[in-house]
């Protein structure tokens, strides 16, 4: 490397670490040839879309869009600002008060389905009680984004799943690494796809699943690191993972697919893979 790279090589790493603190200076470490890749990556959600703000409930907290987008910037850097936490953490209890007002209305006293939505509004509303570090009210903003972004009266389409071959003696899988709390670790892998899966989960198992939603917070608490078969930098489950400084690794693809509860796997978040070391029998 000439000189002149390895001035601006040292600029941009000390800038990372400034902007990012102990997460920066992981990430370079974690993946130092797409630093610059990474530094460019997009936080502002589009308006409309699949994936975009106003698809669900979300309008009612329209005029944040742009505050928890930043809000997932400062995530994916491992930085807590309490000017910008404090009142979103304000304005989205009261949405959610609201949505629940909003959904009463507008499908009745006895609307099919209004009373499950109400006790899941009722779980989110309770972790707002209990959320006392910035950690725990960026973990309560996302849960309440997620679900009310989820809310919608519109059609459901049919979701259409990738059909992946999966070859005997599959040992290894790599992923996207989200979060990387920890360079290597070794875990029992409990596969979890529903409520109903979250009673497997012990204190130091690897979560294993397609993906999260707010639902999953207890058993995502529990666990000691987790592993899913799709997600990207800006999901759910990397979201709650930084928090948490729990690794994770998403994009997987068929996880859930070659891996059994009881199995022994190791992740590695420098190299993005997920390795099977003993099956269970």
């Amino acid at each position: 490397m000439g000189g002149n790279a390895k001035r601006v090589s040292s600029v941009l790493r000390q800038r990372l670490i400034a902007f990012g603190g102990k997460a920066g200076s992981s990430l370079i470490q974690q993946l130092r040839p797409k630093t610059i890749k990474m530094a460019k990556t997009n936080f502002k959600r589009q308006k409309g879309g699949k994936d975009g703000w106003g698809v669900g409930l979300d309008y009612l907290f329209k005029e944040y869009w742009d505050k928890i987008d930043d809000l997932v910037r400062d995530n994916y850097f491992g930085r807590h600002n309490p000017k910008l936490i404090n009142p979103l953490f304000s304005k989205i209890s009261a949405a959610l008060d609201e949505s629940i007002a909003e959904m009463k209305t507008r499908c009745g006293k006895n609307g099919p389905g209004l009373k499950e939505w109400v006790g899941k509004a009722k779980k989110i509303r309770g972790l707002a009680a209990s959320s006392v570090l910035l950690s725990e009210k960026v973990i309560f903003i996302d849960a309440t984004v997620q679900f009310l972004r989820a809310t919608s009266w519109r059609d459901k389409k049919k979701t259409v799943e990738k059909k992946f071959t999966i070859q005997n003696g599959v040992n290894q899988l790599k992923g996207l690494v989200v979060s990387c709390a920890e360079k290597r670790i070794k875990g029992v892998a409990k596969i979890v796809l529903n409520k109903k899966d979250f009673l497997k989960i012990k204190r130091g198992d690897i979560l294993i699943t397609k993906e999260t939603n707010p639902d999953f917070l207890p058993a995502i608490k529990k666990a000691a690191a987790f592993v899913a078969d799709l997600g990207g930098l800006l999901c759910h489950m990397a979201i709650v993972a930084r928090e948490l400084k729990k690794p994770c690794i998403v994009d997987t693809k068929i996880a859930t697919s070659v891996l059994k509860d009881g199995d022994l796997i190791e992740m590695n978040t420098e190299q993005g893979t997920v390795k099977l070391i003993r099956k269970v029998k």
